[in-house]
């Protein structure tokens, strides 16, 4: 199935941009609702738990945001003679501050804790 939707947007610069920047984008809205749901289900006096479900699926949704911005800034790359070289430096660029960014956002509550 990756095959195929790769297939069909390769060489779009414009997908290579904007996908890692709508990824990152959905990952930060989940990791920000689950850790929300968390400290709404929690009592405000207990202590965030460690090593439970919670870090196990931010964890999950992290290194798959990443790997979706690493295969959609990679895979998706037009070929050298389709596209400007400036561009395509800049796209690679992006891709690569948006898995920075995923990254540290989905690392946060696991050190601070979600409440």
């Amino acid at each position: 199935m990756i095959n195929r939707v790769v297939g069909r947007y390769r060489g779009s610069t414009r997908v290579q941009i904007a996908g890692a920047g709508a990824i990152w984008t959905a990952h930060f809205a989940f990791v920000y609702l689950v850790a929300e749901w968390s400290c709404r289900r929690r009592s405000p006096s207990a202590p965030p738990a460690q090593g439970d479900a919670l870090t196990a699926l931010i964890v999950a949704a992290t290194v798959l945001a990443a790997g979706l911005i690493i295969l959609t800034t990679i895979k998706l790359a037009p070929s050298a003679k389709e596209v400007d070289q400036e561009l395509q430096l800049v796209a690679k660029l992006l891709g690569a501050v948006f898995v920075v960014a995923t990254i540290l956002v989905g690392v946060t509550p696991l050190f601070l804790g979600p409440c």
